[in-house]
């Protein structure tokens, strides 16, 4: 009997001990953890557009906040509001201050991941001449975030880094955009001498004048080549006229066709169905936002409630999965219209399909996936559709 009294009065110790530890271990005050997701939410919905990510530790009566956030606002409003306890500040504002804060891509086609590593997903990609905000640097590897805000990963040698009078001294430089489809560069002005680079229509490079029937241009490595006159445009003359042309964004659809799909594609050379979509507007100086379940959120609504009668050409169709009781809407696919029932878009190739189900061309899958339409030539602009010459980045 004492030695059952003995075990009990050793197991009720033990409980009040559990009891001890438990209490003793730190808890975040949920209006703090309230505060940090409405912050997150306000500023930084989508973590491919915005960087914001926080960690709260508890240190004595305070609350120590680390993380890095690319959004001066952001930060501003961390801290802005008022606690019956203090904050400690070690969140770090993006870019960094002891690194050059702008760059350009140097590659004909730069591979853009969503992680520091080889093996990562190919998110996106960008052509030669664009011009980045580079956020950190990380063992060999650049977060950047391109001009539609997306934010990914690539080696730092695929960047020519800059300063802020090195990046004004390029926007107010001449350049060139590139027209053809693909452009090789040499290195003399004469059509056979040795190649320097081979590259695709979008890409943006400094001009140094005419040879001959040559522009002599400078590469983003800052390597000297030549082009034919004929395979560009002066950048400023292309981006002032900047505009939904709906006949050159067919045309340039159709010579597309056949190109083969790439997951994360967004050059010529392979495209996914949102790359494909921002390779035909970026041909006319527009830049919309990267992935389809962002551009859907952008642009003027078109109603489908007659089918396909109010679609017109340049129109971007969206598809994926319905709303259900349990799940969310997911959009995954965009198409460009052609007017009608008819469009183009990028699935195993660049290809034409129909929503009539009298065309041969048509798709029932795709039918039974449509989600949305919207236009963009009204919304010019406006979030998610911005015209280069409106940009900062490059103006």
């Amino acid at each position: 009997m004492t030695k059952q009294k003995n075990f009990s009065f050793l197991l009720l110790l033990l409980f009040i001990s559990l009891i001890g530890c438990q209490n003793s271990a730190p808890t975040i005050p949920s209006e703090l953890v309230e505060h940090v997701n409405t912050i997150q939410q306000t500023y930084a919905p989508d973590k491919r557009e915005a960087l914001f990510q926080i960690a709260i530790e508890q240190q004595g009566k305070s609350f120590l906040l680390t993380g890095a956030t690319n959004l001066k606002e952001a930060h501003k409003a961390l801290f802005a509001k008022e606690f019956s306890f203090s904050l400690i500040d070690q969140v770090a504002v993006l870019p960094s201050t002891d690194q050059k804060p702008w760059g350009l891509t140097i590659l004909p086609v730069s591979n853009l991941r969503s992680k520091p590593a080889y093996s990562a997903e190919l998110v996106t990609q960008a052509l030669a001449g664009t011009p980045v905000m580079v956020l950190k640097k990380e063992d060999g590897w650049l977060l950047i975030q391109t001009p539609d805000n997306y934010i990914s990963w690539v080696l730092s040698g695929s960047v020519n880094q800059m300063d802020d009078q090195q990046m004004s001294q390029w926007k107010a430089s001449d350049r060139l955009m590139l027209t053809a489809d693909q452009t090789y560069v040499l290195s003399e002005a004469k059509s056979e001498a040795p190649r320097i680079s081979t590259l695709y229509k979008g890409s943006l490079l400094v001009n140094r004048g005419t040879k001959g029937n040559f522009f002599e241009v400078e590469l983003p490595s800052k390597q000297v080549g030549y082009l034919p006159q004929t395979a560009a445009i002066d950048y400023r003359e292309w981006s002032l006229n900047s505009s939904v042309n709906t006949n050159l964004l067919q045309e340039l659809a159709f010579q597309l066709l056949g190109r083969s799909y790439l997951w994360g594609g967004t050059s010529p050379v392979g495209m996914d169905c949102s790359g494909f979509i921002k390779t035909l507007y970026w041909s006319q100086g527009i830049i919309l936002a990267r992935d389809a379940s962002l551009q859907v959120r952008h642009g003027e609504a078109v109603s489908l409630e007659n089918g396909f009668q109010n679609l017109q050409e340049g129109d971007l169709l969206y598809f994926g999965r319905k709303a259900t009781e349990s799940s969310a809407e997911r959009v995954t696919h965009v198409a460009f219209s052609l007017g009608g029932a008819n469009y183009v878009h990028a699935s195993g190739t660049i290809k034409i399909n129909s929503l009539d189900p009298a065309s041969e061309r048509y798709s029932e899958y795709r039918k039974s996936s449509l989600l949305h339409a919207r236009r963009i030539k009204s919304q010019l602009n406006t979030p998610g559709i911005q015209t280069a010459k409106q940009h900062p980045w490059y103006n």
